[in-house]
């Protein structure tokens, strides 16, 4: 009997030193997954004053050659405002590769995630049950590794035409 009551003794002290320890190594704030976090406050941009006029001209050129693929059919955007990406790759239809789900270029992607999807497209945006964004029940993705290759291609050939070369898109290099 006296083995059973030092036994039980050293159990009970063993699991009040865990308690105790346990008790004392807890934080007293409460801790949430994923906290809300609050808008963020700008801070300001170093930038000089020929450099911020050299971005914005850049912008508006950008802006043109946007809207004069949108106007020759060969730009369908899914995002509002700007994208360099198929601008310079010489236009893509992002609805289109938002509906083959495929994936779509890098700045659609973050512009879909950003809140700044086109209002034909919202509609059909949504979240699946692991929080990952949808287009029509489709996953929303980047373009392959691949597509990212060609893409980048054609804005090399694409660049390379602006720059006075006689290039078709996708020939070759000499």
């Amino acid at each position: 009997m006296n083995r059973l009551a030092h036994l039980s003794t050293a159990v009970a002290l063993l699991a009040i030193g865990f308690a105790g320890g346990v008790w004392i190594a807890m934080p007293s704030a409460t801790i949430k997954a994923q906290q809300t976090p609050e808008e963020p406050t700008a801070e300001p941009i170093q930038i000089s004053d020929a450099n911020a006029e050299k971005v914005k001209q850049a912008s508006d050129v950008l802006e043109t050659a946007q809207a004069a693929l949108q106007q020759d059919g060969l730009y369908n955007a899914a995002i509002r405002g700007l994208n360099p990406y198929a601008t310079l790759s010489g236009g893509l239809d992002a609805v289109a590769d938002l509906e083959d789900g495929r994936g779509v270029d890098p700045i659609t992607f973050a512009g879909l995630h950003a809140g700044l999807a086109t209002d034909e497209v919202t509609t059909q945006l949504s979240y699946d049950a692991n929080g990952r964004l949808t287009y029509k029940g489709k996953l929303v993705r980047i373009y392959s590794v691949n597509r990212l290759r060609e893409s980048n291609r054609r804005q090399a050939a694409v660049i390379d035409v602006t720059k006075g070369g006689r290039r078709k898109i996708g020939a070759p290099r000499e």
